[in-house]
């Protein structure tokens, strides 16, 4: 399967938060942020809330501080 470069985590978009807390809650901080960035700010934050209690502080933490990624490492 070929993934999509013209927008990542396009897919996830039309999801609904609690899906996606779902698909990514096993993930590391680090990619849930990224993850995260690429999704509508209120989903985002939807997303975070439904995260467990003790990966929250963390993926929050690494959302902030993200910055400017080379596509090719999100594809």
């Amino acid at each position: 399967m070929v993934a999509s470069t013209a927008v990542p985590f396009q897919s996830l978009r039309s999801r609904r938060a609690e899906q996606i807390v779902s698909y990514v809650e096993s993930e590391p901080p680090q990619v849930i942020a990224v993850v995260l960035a690429h999704l509508p700010m209120a989903t985002a934050a939807q997303v975070i809330e439904g995260l467990p209690a003790s990966l929250r502080a963390e993926v929050a933490g690494r959302y902030a501080k993200l910055e400017s990624m080379d596509p090719e490492v999100v594809a």
